[in-house]
């Protein structure tokens, strides 16, 4: 005769036979809490290097803009070589905007624009901060 309180499954974990409750899925706490973080590991997506390397790229670039701004919200024009120094990449933006002037590149909120002079043009464009 079949026990109506015998389960014929186990713990999620362990294996070990369950009885009691009809919705019970794990033996005890100890197996519930490696069960609930097995399960989460194995969901979890591991971001490849890469995209941790351009997102501290991405935020150097932000801050050496925002620097030569110095809370001056107009066109600020600084030399490209001050940039170059300060480890700036000039390929990692995040937005282009196209004008009659040229092509500006933007990271975030913060954009340039080479000159002809060898001078970089800094701007802020603060419709870019509400998405």
């Amino acid at each position: 005769m079949i026990d109506p309180d015998e389960r014929p499954y186990g713990c999620f974990h362990c294996g070990k036979t369950l009885y009691g409750k009809s919705n019970q899925k794990y033996c005890n706490d100890d197996c519930r809490n490696k069960g609930n973080r097995e399960k989460r590991n194995k969901e979890a997506w591991h971001e490849p290097r890469l995209v941790g390397q351009v997102i501290t790229i991405l935020k150097r670039n932000y801050r050496i803009l925002a620097r030569q701004q110095a809370c001056e919200y107009r066109a600020v024009a600084v030399s490209k070589f001050k940039l170059v120094e300060a480890n700036f990449s000039f390929k990692h933006f995040t937005s282009q905007l196209k004008t009659k002037t040229g092509v500006y590149n933007f990271v975030f909120d913060y954009g340039w624009r080479e000159l002809e002079d060898g001078k970089i043009m800094v701007v802020f464009n603060p419709e870019l901060t509400s998405i």
